[in-house]
């Protein structure tokens, strides 16, 4: 396993999930994904130790130098019941959020340069009206500057 730099550059992200916030952080080595930090906006729990824990065995295949898109593909689809929309698809749990997220930072060649950060916010709240979520009549409609939109259907 790969030793662990003093300074590493890192991203993070915040969705704004039904169930409240997750925030993503994946800090990069030689270009490359190097460790991941998730954290569920409220403190302590049950969910945020499981959260804990997937992150860190992510850190540390990424770290062993397991492929990121295989940690993408074994994530990516997992449902709960607490699904939100975002513009280009369904966000279907926290570990599909990581999914996402993890696939973003490394899609466009691995360099968080490359990706646009929003001081964190890559979602931030903005509520814009009604949408059709299927659960509530007002659903909470938020995004960024790079166009990501999501409906918050509280239910």
């Amino acid at each position: 396993m790969k030793t662990r730099p003093e300074i590493l550059e890192s991203q993070t992200g915040k969705y704004k999930l039904t169930c409240g916030s997750l925030y993503i952080t994946v800090t990069q080595n030689d270009g490359q994904p190097f460790e991941v930090f998730v954290h569920f906006g409220k403190a302590g729990g049950c969910l945020n130790a499981c959260l804990t824990a997937v992150s860190k065995l992510i850190s540390i295949a990424l770290r062993s130098g397991i492929d990121p898109q295989e940690i993408v593909d074994g994530l990516k689809g997992l449902s709960c019941p607490e699904s939100c929309w975002v513009e280009q698809g369904r966000i279907e749990s926290c570990p599909d959020a990581i999914a996402q997220y993890l696939a973003r930072t490394t899609t466009k060649g691995g360099d968080i340069e490359q990706v646009q950060n929003h001081g964190g916010d890559i979602l931030s709240a903005e509520t814009d009206g009604p949408g059709d979520c299927g659960a509530s009549p007002l659903p909470d409609v938020w995004g960024d500057a790079e166009g990501w939109r999501a409906i918050n259907c509280s239910v």
